[in-house]
This record gives structure tokens, sequence and C-alpha cells, in this order.
């Protein structure tokens, strides 16, 4: 059983996703996927968690409030692994999302190398992405 402050953790790691899920204005059903993945396992005993993000999903998310909330270096990277399936989410980059993940690399507090090797993996998935667009236009 995790504890109170871990499960917290992942909840915010779940609100950041939201945040960038909102920013091209929609979360797709592949977005809401991985975040309802990431905060489901929660609750154990009740469902608290789910509560609270669906309020969440109701109130326009803000990066630079939950990012300093995610402190640990498994939830600093629990959160970079979640962003680099987000930008798969909903097969298409949208510019606004990737203002967000810059959003995210500006504010996080991580070893530069260990950033640039998440950033160049975090670009790998856009190239791909459009890369797919393309092939599949």
């Amino acid at each position: 059983m995790m504890n109170n402050d871990m499960k917290q953790e992942i909840f915010n790691v779940g609100r950041a996703l939201i945040a960038m899920a909102q920013a091209d204005g929609e979360i797709s059903r592949g977005e809401m996927g991985l975040i309802e993945n990431v905060i489901m396992g929660l609750d154990e005993e009740d469902d608290k968690y789910t509560v609270k993000m669906k309020e969440a999903l109701s109130e326009k998310q803000n990066l630079k409030d939950i990012i300093p909330l995610i402190k640990s270096n498994p939830g600093k990277a629990l959160l970079l692994y979640q962003i680099c399936l987000l930008v798969f989410a909903d097969n298409r980059v949208d510019p606004k999302e990737l203002e967000e993940i810059d959003n995210v690399f500006a504010l996080i507090d991580l070893d530069i190398k260990f950033k640039e090797k998440a950033m160049n993996f975090v670009k790998a998935g856009q190239e791909l992405v459009i890369n797919l667009q393309e092939n599949m236009s």
C-alpha cells in the first residue's frame, strides 16, 4: 500500500497531465485514458482521487502551481515518462501542447543531463507522431 504523500504526488502528476491535455482546448479520449490510468490506481479504499480528478478536469490547471508539488525524483521521473506517453495519446502534436512540455522542462528541478535525455525522448516521440500523420494522410 502506498503512503499518502506518494499518492498525492502521483495525483499531482495526473493534474500536470490534465494541464497539458487542456492546452489545445480539448482532452482527447487517448489523453483521458492516460490520465485515468495514472490516477485511478490511487483509490484503494475509496474513490477520493477519482472525485478529485473530476474536479481537476472541470477547472483550468496551471503547471506553475502543480510542478513545485512534485518533489521526489520518482515523482519527477513519472511525470517525464507520462509526458512522453501524452505525446502519443491523441496521435497529433499541437503547438500549444509543445509549449506546455517546454514549460514542464523549465519548471522541473532535475539534473541537466537527465532533463536533456528526457527532452530528446519527447522530441523523438513528436517526430514519430508527425511522420505517422504525414504517411497516413
